[in-house]
């Protein structure tokens, strides 16, 4: 932007995406709450963690924004589900054992 007249002087796109907010983890964990596949894990103390923002799965709307949430176990030991949910239509896309 030049300084004295305000102009935009070049625009360019750049790579990656911007990084998850607070607000959009809290939403993911919430629909994973609602989600059938998903449904009781929470209540059972599973720990959600992560919240990076991802690609969609294969066949998914490429413009939408993708969240990614593992749960583990209370200890946070071990991995129970990863969930890939939706922020834009909102709700979990996919949601598997571990890491394909």
């Amino acid at each position: 932007m030049a300084a004295q007249s305000g102009k935009v002087l070049s625009s360019e796109l750049l790579p990656g995406r911007p990084q998850g907010s607070r607000a959009e983890f809290q939403e993911a964990v919430r629909l994973i709450s609602q989600d059938a596949r998903l449904i009781g894990l929470l209540d059972r103390g599973a720990v959600p963690e992560g919240g990076f923002i991802v690609d969609g799965p294969p066949g998914s709307p490429e413009r939408h924004r993708y969240i990614q949430i593992r749960l583990l176990t209370p200890d946070r030991r071990d991995l129970l589900k990863v969930a890939l949910v939706d922020l834009t239509a909102g709700n979990v896309a996919s949601a598997r054992d571990s890491f394909e």
